[in-house]
């Protein structure tokens, strides 16, 4: 499976673009560079958005498309703000939660992106 890796976002949102596609010959950074319906395009057409808690989280909603939030350091609890999605399986919160007091790794949202590919993200 040759999986594209597409970088949206704004102009600020670059340098990591440009981190990623260094790191990853599959990535391509579009940060700064396409517009909210060229973003939106790219979504609906997406297998899996990985985001934070933006309003490319909604986006992914409103195209049914399953979807890995991660939250920050703002963000007390992962079910707390998933709750809002009322249970919506697309939609899995990864963050601070009960008994974790620590943000996702890379290596954390790697193994669940690989579960999402695996068709068990609800799991």
């Amino acid at each position: 499976m040759h999986d594209t890796v597409l970088v949206v976002g704004g102009p600020k949102d670059a340098p990591a673009g440009e981190f990623l596609e260094r790191v990853n010959p599959r990535a391509k950074n579009l940060a700064g560079r396409v517009g909210l319906r060229q973003t939106f395009a790219l979504v609906a057409k997406a297998d899996l958005v990985l985001c934070n808690s933006s309003m490319l989280m909604h986006v992914a909603a409103a195209f049914a498309k399953p979807a890995l939030v991660l939250l920050g350091e703002s963000f007390p609890s992962a079910s707390a703000h998933a709750a809002q999605w009322a249970g919506d399986p697309q939609i899995q919160v990864l963050g601070k939660d009960g008994s974790r007091t620590s943000l996702f790794a890379a290596v954390e949202v790697f193994e669940v992106i690989q579960r999402a590919r695996l068709g068990l993200l609800a799991a």
